[in-house]
């Protein structure tokens, strides 16, 4: 398990499945009660290096999360580099976000804590250009226990577009309907 994690890219799907996974990944099917700490760098994030840096309640590991880092200000940047030199190891920090902030003064504070990040833990991107939305439509039904032909999924995608989240939405709509049936 991995004591820091930054999931970066426009690809919001894909982000939020990693984060996900991750935190399954902790505390596997046991609920995470007290440990699951989530932020927005936006609001009140500089309490999450704090956080990190506590002892978990009960329980083997801390999650930590923010999302968001694209509006991460220089505060808590340099709060994360800091805390990423010398991180708790029984806290896994989740940086989540679209991009690196802005660099302010000249120095680039994102790609520094991702270099950082990439010393202890991981580093993911995730960006729409290298998804292949039929290939989601697909692999999303059988994640659910269905399957689904190839041209139904070809045929969703023309319907809604190529933005992962509303295929997910539409598919899931498509699978409460069909009623558990094994084929959609």
């Amino acid at each position: 398990i991995p004591v820091a994690a930054f999931f970066l890219g426009d690809e919001s799907v894909g982000r939020k499945r990693a984060e996900e996974s991750l935190v399954h990944l902790v505390f596997g099917d046991s609920p995470p009660s007290f440990n699951l700490a989530t932020f927005t760098a936006a609001d009140g994030a500089e309490r999450a290096v704090e956080v990190a840096r506590t002892v978990p309640m009960m329980a083997k590991h801390r999650v930590v999360i923010v999302r968001n880092m694209e509006s991460a200000g220089v505060k808590l940047l340099d709060d994360l580099l800091q805390y990423i030199e010398k991180p708790n190891p029984s806290t896994v920090l989740i940086l989540n976000g679209q991009k690196h902030p802005g660099a302010v003064g000249g120095v680039d504070r994102g790609r520094r804590l991702e270099g950082a990040i990439k010393k202890v833990g991981r580093v993911e991107r995730f960006k729409v250009s290298e998804q292949d939305p039929i290939r989601f439509a697909l692999c999303h039904a059988e994640e659910a226990g269905c399957s689904c032909d190839h041209a139904a999924a070809r045929m969703l995608v023309e319907l809604v577009g190529s933005d992962l989240s509303r295929i997910q939405t539409e598919m899931d709509k498509v699978i409460a309907y069909s009623h558990g049936a094994p084929r959609i």
